[in-house]
């Protein structure tokens, strides 16, 4: 979207003259920095000059000042996506105010560090593991450190 401006001065008092083209009004919006934090129902957050500005962009404002400083209110949703930081919010909102941006829907990938030991166990999936460590990272709480004797599964590192 194209914009123009064009600075009127009456007096003391500067405007600003904002004409979008494909607006169908214009707005003469002071120069006065008083921020305003408008935000999207996906937690989407823009930041205004001030009030005026942001009214005739259209934009909801939901926070007198920078969006650096508002305090984060979010739905209780639960959506869970994966942050640019590699950290799983609940929702896309949450990661924003976190200061991230999604990556991804879902949760993150969960990173094990495992240390190279082969010491086979059975866990409670009857899935045969090198370790327990491994267990562990594969979501096994419990296993036993023998193999599972009934199975001849795979071994899963």
């Amino acid at each position: 979207m194209a914009t123009s401006t064009a600075t009127l001065f009456y007096g003391a008092a500067i405007l600003i003259l904002l004409n979008t083209v494909s607006a169908t009004r214009e707005c003469a919006c002071h120069r006065r920095y008083t921020p305003v934090c408008t935000a999207t129902a996906d937690g989407t957050r823009t930041q205004y000059d001030n009030r005026c500005v942001a009214d005739c962009h259209g934009a909801n404002v939901v926070f007198e000042g920078e969006c650096s400083a508002m305090p984060c209110a979010c739905q209780m949703d639960f959506n869970p996506v994966c942050g640019h930081d590699d950290v799983s919010y609940k929702n896309a909102c949450a990661a924003s105010c976190s200061g991230t941006t999604v990556k991804s829907t879902g949760n993150c990938p969960t990173v094990c560090a495992c240390p190279n030991v082969h010491t086979p166990v059975c866990a409670t999936d009857r899935r045969i593991y090198s370790s327990l460590c491994v267990a562990r990272c594969n979501g096994q709480e419990e296993a036993t450190e023998n193999e599972c004797a009934s199975l001849k599964r795979r071994l899963f590192n």
